[in-house]
């Protein structure tokens, strides 16, 4: 090595190159992958969104075109029913409203809400508190409003504490709040469900249901219980068990399922190229070698005939490729993961820490160790061969210079 030192760096430099590529190309997926996280998935609960619609199929005597209602009746009903996959019932009222604080003014979404509204809506409290089963119990006059929501009505900040209209009734604005999805910039209002009823309801209707699952790890288990949840709404509602227009029924787990499946498509798809140009740089090591020990034959009998073992001629060749494919591979490895490093502070500076295009383009420890596990392999591999032809050559070849 120390006398061929241009071929070990042009030899080092395939496998340097391919750990290089296989980690960029692995922190490139993580960054897109991260991003479709934030902006899809961060949600880990499993939440079925239920919206009464109108019949199109006639039924039981009564026509098509027929309007569904959902009530307080039947989230009781329900959460009775169907208790064993039911984590939380989070029943909800919601009318478009225009908002105000002094000049500032904006159309939004008021929403009712009981505890627990958070989860199904993917928020977090940004700032001050959420709401309570207080504010409930004494229809109180308070909200949350979403971030969005508070950055068109205070520009300068500082929500909480300050005064809202919506429809000229007067709110206490108690919490701010942040999507966990990146994408999602929705404009919101979240108010007590009493609250919401008294001011803009006359009835006991309720716009939507949402329902928080549990025990449903398939999508065979998940399928079925939405299929019971359907069969429960065609009986109590006489809906015809067909006529799958009459609710709107948006299933979570299944949209999880589907971006999962897309995202284990683009790991396994980096992992595949990046590790097949890995073994190009394998098979050029692999194949320096073998003119290693080509031009080495002679020097190999000379060590036979002095009573080297074949472990031993094993050995000195195999260590070349090892140490050739450690030293440059760890140089690739590092290059790779300092440009991912790089990567990560312009992508955060241009697009923010919680963007959903692409997000934290590193890599982890867990890939780090599989990498060093790889790159111990492939020098394993690409000096055994070569290594293992010399220890089986004859004496009197080896020493005539044949292999």
């Amino acid at each position: 090595m120390k006398f061929n030192k241009m071929r070990v760096m042009l030899t080092g430099f395939s496998i340097g190159w391919g750990i290089f590529l296989l980690i960029v190309m692995l922190g490139a997926g993580n960054g897109l992958l991260h991003g479709i996280t934030n902006g899809f998935i961060t949600n880990k609960e499993n939440i079925i969104k239920i919206v009464p619609a109108t019949t199109s199929i006639p039924y039981k005597g009564l026509q098509k075109g027929r309007e569904i209602f959902f009530t307080d009746n039947d989230c009781g009903k329900i959460q009775k029913d169907l208790s064993r996959n039911i984590k939380m019932m989070v029943p909800q009222l919601d009318t478009l409203a225009l908002i105000s604080s002094g000049a500032e003014h904006c159309t939004a979404s008021i929403n009712g809400f009981y505890p627990g509204y958070l989860i199904v809506k993917n928020q977090r409290i940004l700032e001050g508190r959420d709401l309570n089963d207080t504010d409930i119990k004494n229809s109180r006059k308070v909200c949350v409003l979403t971030s969005s929501t508070a950055d068109v009505l205070f520009p300068k900040g500082d929500a909480v504490g300050k005064i809202i209209k919506v429809f000229d009734v007067v709110f206490t604005v108690v919490g701010v709040t942040k999507s966990m999805q990146a994408a999602d910039i929705s404009k919101a209002v979240y108010a007590p469900f009493s609250t919401v009823r008294q001011l803009y309801f006359r009835n006991d209707n309720v716009n939507c249901i949402n329902i928080i699952l549990k025990d449903l790890n398939t999508l065979e288990a998940n399928d079925s219980f939405v299929e019971t949840l359907r069969n429960w709404f065609a009986e109590n509602k006489d809906i015809s068990p067909k006529d799958y227009g009459a609710i709107n029924l948006t299933d979570d787990f299944d949209m999880f399922i589907q971006i999962s499946g897309i995202m284990n498509s683009i790991q396994s798809f980096v992992w595949i190229v990046g590790l097949a140009t890995l073994i190009a740089g394998v098979v050029g090591v692999s194949n320096i070698m073998l003119i290693t020990v080509k031009e080495r034959v002679r020097e190999i009998g000379v060590r036979k005939a002095m009573g080297a073992s074949s472990g031993s001629v094993i050995r000195l060749v195999l260590l070349e490729a090892v140490i050739i494919t450690l030293l440059f591979g760890y140089l690739g490895m590092l290059v790779g993961i300092g440009l991912t490093q790089l990567a990560d502070f312009g992508a955060t500076s241009a697009l923010g820490a919680d963007n959903a295009v692409f997000t934290n383009p590193t890599v982890d420890f867990n890939t780090i160790i599989i990498a060093n596990c790889v790159l111990l392999i492939c020098g394993i591999i690409a000096g055994y061969i070569p290594a293992k032809k010399a220890a089986k050559n004859k004496l009197v070849d080896s020493l005539a210079g044949i292999i």
